[in-house]
């Protein structure tokens, strides 16, 4: 990997997780241009990035990419969708533009596919990733303790983060919870995970264990986000099937093992439920998120192939998030990324779907002829485990979404690639 592209994806890198939080961006002006949700900084330095490297590089045409087509087809419709809106609402076009940027970010697909060609440039992103989330990790779990402990706040947080962990409600094992970083933080673990069964040896044995021992405790203790520990349990699940067979080599140990995941799986994760979503309040939101659901699948037809579009929340809050007061007086709001890639057909209507669709069929196809089908396995639990409830076209996330059709593309024509008995053999 080139210092030009270490710098500038370390940079953005850093600019996702906000520079560990140390930069305050609750209440400066830099809050609408760089936060948890805002991403307006993050595209200008994407742009600038894909310019320069660009006008010094080139582009490589001959590097495959699998999902050139969704990526265009994607950006077209955002276009159309744009132009549809401001004819719909008689917004101005900034206005309109600033309520759906972020989804341009997926554009870094095509840089990005020429910068990850080998397994060589893999390590260096993973390393650079790891040892950012290790540090957060570190950070956020200092934090949630500290607030949990003596009600002391060392560090700058997102708003969501603050309210959160400052009401102490929802204090496991003596922390508190604080779920922005847990995107990062799982995709972190998914590269570490993945690197090892690719055999990439990017670290050596004790700092991986030690990386990814940090990892699951802030996923399960501080992010304590649902789908996100359902995610871990799969790829550790995946990577445990993974050691048996290799070191074991015997099919039937794999097939035993992958009788009982279903059963085990739904003790496992039922006990977890309990143990730590045991709160009324966690029930109540999964119940606003199935009615959010329902809403904006009722109004996938509202301007016959959209629907809501990119309505300004500022004077469509009732559309956008169907504000109700319930019978005791609670004010209840629906939000597109409540409910995974719904929030995604609420805005773009039939033609999400086309792209959905378009999106699952290229997915599906690079499935049946690749030929490291295992590691596809673990990159797939981000993939769809996304679709739920932390969808990768939501602003906070969008930015990993080109990184891991990269991977998929990576995976596919063998760049990464492993045997079960260990060494790079096919899958």
């Amino acid at each position: 990997m080139k210092t030009l592209d270490k710098l500038f994806i370390s940079f953005m890198l850093l600019l996702q997780i906000n520079f560990f939080d140390l930069i305050n961006t609750q209440t400066s002006f830099l809050a609408s241009f760089t936060s948890y949700s805002q991403k307006k900084l993050l595209l200008v330095v994407a742009f600038v990035y894909m310019f320069i490297r660009n006008a010094v590089y080139g582009i490589d045409y001959k590097r495959k990419k699998n999902y050139t087509f969704f990526v265009v087809l994607f950006l077209v419709s955002w276009a159309a969708i744009l132009l549809a809106t401001v004819t719909t609402y008689g917004q101005s076009v900034v206005k309109t533009f600033f309520v759906s940027y972020y989804f341009l970010l997926l554009i870094l697909y095509f840089p990005l596919s020429e910068v990850l060609s080998s397994k060589e440039s893999w390590g260096v992103l993973i390393k650079i990733f790891s040892n950012l989330a290790f540090i957060l990790s570190m950070v956020k779990i200092f934090q949630s303790l500290m607030i949990s402990k003596l009600g002391k706040v060392f560090f700058f947080m997102s708003n969501n983060d603050y309210v959160t962990a400052t009401s102490l409600r929802f204090v496991k094992l003596g922390f508190t919870r604080m779920p922005s970083p847990t995107d990062f933080v799982f995709i972190a673990l998914l590269l570490m995970l993945l690197s090892i069964i690719a055999d990439l040896k990017v670290f050596t044995q004790w700092r991986y264990a030690l990386y990814i021992g940090i990892y699951v405790i802030f996923i399960f203790l501080v992010g304590q986000t649902r789908s996100y520990i359902i995610m871990t349990i799969l790829v550790l699940l995946l990577y445990i099937l993974w050691l048996i067979n290799k070191y074991f080599g015997k099919d039937l140990v794999i097939l035993t093992l992958g009788i009982l995941t279903v059963p085990v799986l739904y003790f496992v994760v039922k006990f977890i439920m309990n143990i730590i979503f045991g709160n009324s309040s966690r029930g109540i939101s999964l119940s606003i998120r199935q009615e959010a659901v329902k809403y904006y699948m009722q109004n996938i037809s509202m301007h016959k192939w959209f629907s809501i579009g990119f309505a300004r929340d500022d004077i469509f809050s009732d559309l956008v998030h169907n504000k109700h007061i319930d019978f005791v007086g609670n004010v209840y709001s629906y939000n597109y990324d409540d409910v995974g890639m719904v929030g995604l057909i609420a805005q773009y209507g039939w033609l999400g779907v086309v792209n959905i669709f378009i999106y699952f069929l290229t997915t599906i196809s690079i499935y049946i002829k690749s030929h490291s089908k295992y590691l596809l396995l673990i990159a797939f639990v981000l993939l769809f485990g996304s679709w739920i409830s932390t969808s990768l076209f939501d602003p906070q996330r969008i930015l990993y979404l080109p990184l891991l059709l990269v991977l998929i593309d990576s995976i596919s024509d063998g760049t990464l690639e492993v045997d079960f008995n260990g060494g790079n053999g096919r899958v």
